[in-house]
């Protein structure tokens, strides 16, 4: 295979946790550049992108490359983007709350949602119901839950 149809990516750990509630552990491919703004491709930035699969180099449950559909994600657990200039500037602009989100499994995930790209609307509902991307950040000391919006059974806004 020529390497002309090779696009370069660098790895992130990830853990997928999938709708039917295997998890896969391995690593994600992202871009070093992207179209749509300055800096790396994050993890947030691919599965919010339009398409429908991403890959992954799973090592666990057995090793594999593996093209996941992001319809089957419950969520995805990755390193804290928050590092990222661009990612610090947007969360540092942003409400924060603190956020408990159950899943259509029955667990429960806590953590900080920082609530963004709504000019004059702080509330929770407003967020949840305005944004388009399929996943919604929840951070956690070091690490992001990338939670499908569709797995949510409800959020409680642990703050108020």
């Amino acid at each position: 295979m020529s390497d002309e149809y090779q696009i370069q990516t660098y790895e992130v750990p990830v853990e997928v946790s999938l709708g039917d509630g295997p998890h896969l552990v391995g690593h994600m491919f992202l871009r070093p550049h992207t179209a749509g703004h300055t800096g790396p491709e994050t993890v947030a930035d691919r599965l919010n992108d339009r398409t429908a699969f991403f890959p992954v180099r799973a090592t666990a449950p057995e090793p594999a490359l593996l093209l996941v559909g992001k319809a089957q994600v419950r969520y995805v657990i990755a390193p804290d983007s928050g590092t990222i200039e661009r990612v610090a500037f947007r969360r540092a602009a942003s409400v924060q709350i603190g956020a408990s989100i159950m899943l259509d499994d029955g667990e429960v995930v806590s953590g900080i949602v920082f609530l963004d790209g709504i000019p004059g609307q702080i509330r929770p509902l407003d967020y949840l119901n305005a944004i388009d991307d399929p996943f919604v950040t929840l951070v956690r000391p070091d690490q992001e839950y990338l939670i499908n919006r569709n797995r949510i059974r409800y959020f409680v806004d642990i703050a108020s």
